[in-house]
């Protein structure tokens, strides 16, 4: 787990600061509220872990993550959007790799 990274991705200003996912108005009333609690309660663990600069609580939060959105993917009826742990990189043109300073 690179911490240096998901610290960068979790802790700036804006969106993902809030702990809070939207959903799009044609899914509020679907009954997926509890997943996306689920997923908010895996972010704040997320957050928390790469502060704490704990890889093995973050690896468990990026899990329970995981498992939420594809959940409240399955309850919304579009459980062909699956979510999973990343086997490349995002960006090809950029390397993640922590400093060793």
């Amino acid at each position: 787990v690179n911490l240096p990274f998901f610290t960068a991705l979790l802790l700036p200003s804006g969106s993902h600061t809030t702990g809070k996912l939207a959903l799009t108005p044609d899914q509020s009333d679907g009954g997926t509220s509890e997943f996306v609690t689920s997923a908010d309660r895996a972010l704040v663990r997320m957050r928390e872990a790469a502060k704490q600069k704990d890889a093995a609580g973050l690896q468990s939060a990026f899990s329970d993550l995981t498992t939420a959105c594809n959940t409240c993917h399955t309850a919304g009826g579009v459980s062909f959007i699956r979510i999973q742990t990343p086997t490349t990189l995002p960006f090809t043109n950029q390397h993640f790799q922590p400093s060793t300073r």
